[in-house]
């Protein structure tokens, strides 16, 4: 946890770490989770249908999971907080992670481990403390072997600083309080554009086990990732901060 100034203001920064093992639910618990506020617009989705079978858990040998999204038959994008240890700071094993496309209660459309893992600052563990962590906050994980699922192109917005219309945004994950179903936040919108837009202060709803999400965007009948999300904000600037996806659009598999 940590604060930076940007643009004039200060926003405080809470890192989306990957979701532990839920307490019993309630009205005590959601008031507890970092990013949902009292109205929570994420609605669970009973699908494999794409593009939803394209987005699965990523679970780790840790014991916690986070949220990743197919964008090629044998790779997949989250945040890169997921895939390193929090109690040793290290990169997790490739092999030790296990991406379950389309789950839903169990049940799971597809699944293969990690082959390899590429993140944009090797550096990087723990928390993201500032927005400039946040905007390296990505790492794309190649799979052991392709899978048949089809998978959502990454196509970056235009222009990185008001290119995305209002309303025009869909943040889907598994939630810590949901870390069985899908829930999605359709209809959100981009309120600030943070670093030279190499970060995005939203209002999609997201939070625990929301790590590495995917932000989405329709246009007409295509689905695009124009996003993924790394974690959320506190105080007046509440809301959950996204890396926009050309950070990452070009990035070679290893």
């Amino acid at each position: 946890m940590g604060t930076a100034t940007v643009i004039g203001a200060t926003v405080r920064l809470t890192a989306l770490l990957l979701a532990l093992t839920p307490t019993t639910g309630g009205a005590a618990e959601k008031e507890l989770l970092p990013g949902i506020g009292a109205l929570d617009r994420r609605v669970p989705i009973e699908s494999t249908a794409w593009p939803w079978a394209a987005i699965g858990r990523l679970n780790t040998s840790t014991g916690r999971y986070c949220t990743a999204t197919l964008i090629a038959r044998d790779a997949v994008v989250t945040a890169a907080h997921c895939v390193h240890d929090p109690r040793t700071g290290r990169r997790i094993r490739p092999s030790t992670l296990h991406f379950l496309a389309g789950y839903q209660r169990g049940t799971h459309v597809a699944h293969a481990i990690g082959r390899s893992i590429q993140v944009a600052a090797p550096a990087q563990t723990g928390e993201a403390a500032s927005i400039d962590r946040v905007a390296d906050d990505w790492a794309i994980v190649t799979l052991a072997a392709p899978l048949s699922v089809r998978p959502i192109p990454v196509r970056p917005t235009e222009s990185e600083t008001g290119a995305v219309p209002k309303g025009s945004l869909l943040r889907a994950g598994y939630s810590q309080d949901r870390p069985h179903l899908l829930a999605v936040h359709e209809g959100c919108s981009v309120k600030q554009y943070l670093a030279q837009g190499r970060v995005w202060l939203t209002d999609c709803d997201a939070t625990r086990g929301d790590s590495g999400s995917p932000v989405l965007m329709r246009r007409g009948a295509a689905v695009d990732l124009v996003g993924i999300t790394a974690a959320v904000t506190g105080g007046d600037t509440t809301g959950s901060l996204v890396v926009p996806a050309t950070a990452f659009a070009a990035a070679p598999k290893q």
